[in-house]
């Protein structure tokens, strides 16, 4: 099914996607205007470069409908001929690409996140790329910030973007290799470190003017006085860590990555800034030191390749009435798909009748070795496929075989193929793992020290130079506050991730030793409910289950059209159905990720210090919330709703985190912030006039949504509970739908018409200023196309505009959200500038042990000497308390424990 390209000819304006879709393909029409893209494309058209579709010509890279199957290289071969034509033919201006490969016909091997809204000049047309996901929530700023420079550029308000800004050729990058002590300038200076922590390489540093000094580890002492001066940095939680091993702290310093973060639109990745604002495209680190650690990862493959590690467990997939064994790929066979396999002819040494091929073949067999035909002389057989395991063994049979055979290639991308074998197999990698240890990483070392330095020194200065861009961007924006605040809390957060959480080893593998226990039973009832055993993770037999035996609805489709049976989908199908079998595939769900991801795996990441040091950022979540990982210890589920031992199984594993000897944690969050951020945003007297008065928030909620006298809605009723949950969920834009499975999940029955009820009489009758804010929140992004939270921080929102009604609630549930939770946020971010600042030296100051140790979410958590800990308490929550003023009091509240699970 070819779909051509539409349009005039000539055409001012062409645009390019990738590939025909299942519309496009029914109809003949690119973009099809009732498709998802075609929707927003027409929207963008006309809300932005005020054209009707008519007046554009529209076309795909390949115009072939591929169904499933992704766009290759030979598909984009095929039919780039047709392409040029229709170019030849359009005699575009402009033109707009719409995702990676279309883009990379026109500009080479680029990224999108380098090349995204920016106007490229192209054999006498300008070419606009952007992301071909019109449709996608998280894609919309940037695809609607390109089509506003593409406007821009059609308009002649701005240039075609100069790839050749700066060129190599004027770069004056060096190493310093004196033994004296630089004097920098007293102004501020962009740095950069290489090295990760424990073994850093050097630093590098710039005062613009397209040069740079290196400073490698054995000279460091050279860049002692580095830490008198103000610094510019990029990604500064990673570079204080560098510095500090590397003797220098101290230093004020500013943040070009929180820059780009808070302004939205910009990638925070410091070479496709270069590349937007210098024009330089700069290798990235992996390309700099990646055969180095090609090499280092095959040679690790080679040795754990030469184990057995014995077939995959196999798995049952129901086809109707019928079952079916399906047998995945081993380890080992997935190891050989990384490595290459040794292919080609093996000979037999000695007689060569019939039985000697028969007990040959079977011999080889037995090794491993998958044999094919005999040869045309009748010495052997060709196309014989050896694995590196096989290979081991048939090395010592060289008086029986003589083998010609040439290696497969190895994957190029070995450590990300490790990477996703890792999370495909995980319990069979990490046995690898504990035998072997990890795959070992390259650093610059690696390189020759020229390469090396160019490196480093490119990075340092182009830090530099987009220092004062950034900045004034910030100014413009009003976003100095918020950026302020940013940067003050960075050092509290590097003191986290330093000190890091201890954390019982021994305590983890046993409870992951309770936890498969309890998994087990779960098989064994639904083994016991459906007469067979499955595995509840493996979405191809649950799927089989639910919607071939069981003949349940399905709720909605993966990306490859394949019915999904994710975790919110069992959840759904629980409102549709009573059946055994769905809280028993949640509870295993539930029980294996709390083994896979935490119990088994925690405990590995324990340093040598006892301690578990996790990576925490600022610049990934939207609202300025931290975003924890390697390990991710803010995805426990706190209010897990397995119990296992008497306790929720969110504590349990909480309980293997303590404190050191003569220690305590403490816990400390600021008191129902969010309902007390809206009471101030909002201004609603009845809502602000309970906090003001110390009532319990809920419980008047759920005498004003039922009208019932207060005294009757006691603590545990169905209607203090529902009215806890409407009012939480409103500031997350909660459907009735969603607070129907949150009700039943607590065991209250409800129909979703009662739980519309409920939402309209919390909004209309109990806080009706609430619904006035929500309406404000939708006109604010409606006019401005985003939203801002207490200190400015944006969120752009341009799907507040679409006919698409999932995109457009989806927008205006974020407009009020966005507002809550981040001002929640910021409060929080303000008490701890306030506990870095005044609480912790003072401690200090006086010889107690008081570190800051996680926060999450709105959860602070500390560890420090049990004597003082009163006094902490009272310390932390006057900080806390007295962060900012409202129209309504801040309290805050904290618990002391030996163990995080026991918080609270």
């Amino acid at each position: 099914m070819i779909v051509p390209g539409c349009g005039p000819k000539p055409a001012r304006l062409m645009i390019i996607g990738e590939r025909p879709g299942d519309w496009e393909a029914k109809t003949g029409v690119p973009f099809h205007p009732r498709a998802a893209v075609g929707k927003e494309l027409t929207r963008y058209l006309h809300q932005i470069l005020r054209l009707d579709r008519d007046e554009v010509y529209l076309t795909n890279l390949v115009p072939e409908y591929l169904g499933e199957k992704e766009v290759t290289s030979e598909d984009v071969r095929k039919w780039e001929s047709l392409l040029q034509s229709e170019l030849d033919e359009v005699q575009p201006e402009f033109i707009m690409t719409l995702g990676r490969f279309a883009t990379r016909w026109f500009l080479g091997n680029v990224n999108l996140e380098e090349v995204y809204a920016l106007p490229h000049q192209w054999n006498g047309s300008v070419v606009v790329p952007t992301y071909l996901r019109l449709y996608d929530s998280d894609l919309q700023p940037l695809i609607w910030y390109s089509f506003e420079q593409c406007r821009r550029v059609m308009a002649g308000e701005t240039e075609p973007f100069d790839r050749t800004r700066s060129k190599p050729s004027s770069f004056c990058y060096e190493e310093y290799t004196l033994p004296d002590v630089i004097n920098f300038p007293d102004l501020p200076i962009a740095t950069d470190t290489e090295g990760i922590p424990g073994n850093p390489w050097g630093l590098s540093v710039s005062r613009g003017h397209d040069s740079a000094y290196v400073i490698r580890k054995s000279n460091i002492a050279a860049a002692a006085k580095l830490a008198e001066r103000h610094l510019i940095l990029h990604n500064s939680l990673y570079d204080i860590a560098i510095l500090r091993e590397l003797g220098i702290e101290g230093f004020s310093f500013d943040d070009t990555m929180v820059m780009a973060f808070l302004l939205c639109l910009e990638p925070q990745g410091l070479k496709e800034l270069a590349y937007r604002y210098r024009g330089i495209r700069r290798q990235s680190y992996m390309e700099v030191i990646g055969p180095a650690s090609n090499d280092l990862a095959r040679d690790w493959l080679e040795t754990v390749a030469e184990w057995d590690y014995g077939p995959a467990p196999e798995e049952l997939v129901f086809e109707g009435d019928h079952v079916r064994i399906r047998k995945p790929w081993s380890l080992n066979r997935r190891l050989d798909g990384i490595l290459g396999v040794w292919d080609g002819e093996i000979f037999i040494i000695g007689p060569k009748d019939r039985q000697a091929f028969t007990d040959k073949k079977r011999k080889l067999e037995k090794m491993g070795v998958r044999v094919g035909k005999i040869n045309d002389d009748h010495t052997g057989w060709v196309d014989c496929v050896v694995t590196k395991l096989a290979g081991k063994k048939l090395e010592p049979h060289t008086l029986e075989y003589r083998w010609e055979m040439k290696r497969r290639p190895a994957a190029e991308d070995i450590r990300q193929r490790w990477e996703t074998l890792c999370e495909d197999m995980p319990e069979a990698t990490d046995a690898v793992m504990d035998n072997v240890g990890t795959m070992p990483e390259a650093n610059l070392d690696a390189v020759n020290l020229k390469t090396a330095i160019e490196y480093s020194a490119g990075d340092a200065d182009d830090t530099y130079t987009i220092y004062p861009i950034l900045k004034k961007r910030i100014e413009e924006m009003g976003l100095e506050e918020a950026y302020k605040l940013d940067i003050s809390v960075i050092p509290m957060i590097d003191r986290m991730i330093h000190v890091g959480f201890k954390a019982d080893g021994e305590y983890f593998q046993q409870l992951g030793a309770e936890l498969a226990r309890e998994m087990e039973k779960d098989l064994d009832e639904i083994e016991h409910l459906i007469g067979i055993r499955i595995n509840p993770n493996s979405p191809l037999q649950v799927a089989s289950l639910l919607f071939d035996r069981l003949k349940l609805p399905v709720q909605q489709y993966t990306e490859t059209h394949q019915p999904s049976t994710a975790d919110e989908v069992i959840e759904a199908l629980r409102l549709l159905s009573d059946h055994p079998v769905l809280p028993l595939i949640s509870d295993y769900r539930e029980l294996s990720k709390m083994k896979g991801t935490y119990a088994d795996k925690l405990w590995r990441w324990l340093g040598s210090d006892g301690r578990i040091h996790p990576r925490l950022r600022i610049t990934r979540v939207p609202s300025g919330r931290l975003a924890c990982s390697e390990p991710n210890l803010m995805a426990i589920p706190i209010r897990s709703q397995r119990i296992l031992g008497g306790q929720r199984l969110g504590k349990r594993i909480r309980d293997g985190f303590i404190a050191k000897p003569g220690c305590v944690l403490g816990s400390w969050d600021l008191d129902q912030i969010e309902m007390r951020v809206l009471a101030h945003r909002s201004n609603d007297p009845t809502l602000t006039t309970v906090f003001l008065n110390g009532e319990d928030i809920h419980q008047k909620t759920a005498s004003l949504v039922f009208s019932l006298p207060m005294e009757q809605v006691i603590k545990g009723s169905w209607q203090r509970d529902s009215a806890k949950s409407v009012g939480f969920g409103i500031v997350y834009g909660i459907s009735a739908q969603g607070l129907q499975l949150q009700l039943k999940l607590r065991g209250i029955n409800r129909t979703e018409e009662e739980c519309q009820d409920m939402i309209d009489a919390y909004l209309v009758r109990a806080y009706p200023k609430v619904r006035s804010l929500m309406e404000d929140k939708k006109a604010e992004a409606r006019r401005y196309g985003y939203v801002r939270s207490m200190l400015g921080r944006i969120r752009y929102l341009p799907g507040i505009h679409s006919s698409n009604n999932k995109l457009r609630s989806e927008a205006e549930r974020v407009s009020l959200n966005h507002d809550i939770q981040t001002s929640a946020q910021e409060i929080e971010k303000l008490g701890m500038a306030g506990i870095w600042q005044r609480v912790l030296p003072a401690l200090w100051s006086e010889g107690w042990y008081c570190e800051p140790i996680l926060q999450v979410h709105d959860e602070l958590l500390i560890e420090c000497d049990e004597k003082v800990a009163p006094v902490v308490d009272v310390m932390i929550r006057n900080e806390l308390e007295e962060a900012v003023k409202l129209v309504v009091p801040i309290g805050a509240k904290g618990t002391i424990a030996r163990t995080w699970g026991a918080l609270k």
